[in-house]
């Protein structure tokens, strides 16, 4: 009986291995086939880029070359609708960030003039400091032209911070000309 059972399970490892042996038979030329349409995909794939930049294409009729512009033409279109929708973006973008900054600006601008309104000590750089009013003195002329002086007067303008100095004391009266019009065209 122990013969038996040997004599069963070497055949039935021959059987496995029998088996195993036409199963890897069987997968092998599938697998071959399955190698020779990826590499026949590769190539196909590489002619398509080629003519998809421009190369590569002789031989064909022109009805694969109307195919070709066709799709170059869509993928064209697409890349542009995508380039604008980006553009129109970055400028909604920037918008929005132009308006907070005016609003910033504004808000600190009230900020500014609230300080400036409520600050009760004066500043001296900010202080003004008054000047002497400016005197306008008619100019004396001959009596020749006291008929003139309704048309063109003539003024002398004469500022009374020059008249008196810093200190006090009283400067010379600067000598002021009266040139009338009238008076050089009449002299010449």
């Amino acid at each position: 009986m122990d013969h038996t059972l040997e004599r069963y399970k070497k055949g039935a490892e021959a059987q496995v291995e029998r088996s195993s042996n036409v199963c890897v038979m069987e997968q092998e030329p599938r697998h071959q086939m399955e190698l020779k349409s990826l590499k026949s995909e590769i190539t196909r794939l590489r002619i398509e880029h080629a003519r998809s930049m421009g190369r590569e294409l002789d031989g064909l009729s022109f009805k694969e070359l109307q195919k070709i512009e066709c799709q170059l033409t869509e993928g064209l279109m697409s890349v542009k609708q995508k380039k604008e929708r980006f553009l129109l973006g970055e400028i909604s973008r920037s918008r929005s960030k132009e308006q907070k900054a005016m609003l910033e600006n504004e808000t600190l601008r009230r900020e500014m003039e609230k300080l400036r309104g409520s600050s009760s000590t004066r500043n001296p750089l900010l202080e003004f400091h008054r000047v002497s009013p400016i005197t306008v003195k008619p100019c004396h002329s001959d009596g020749d032209d006291a008929a003139n002086d309704n048309h063109t007067p003539d003024v002398s303008l004469q500022l009374i911070s020059l008249a008196t100095g810093g200190d006090g004391r009283k400067r010379k009266a600067p000598e002021t000309e009266c040139t009338a019009m009238d008076d050089s065209v009449g002299s010449a």
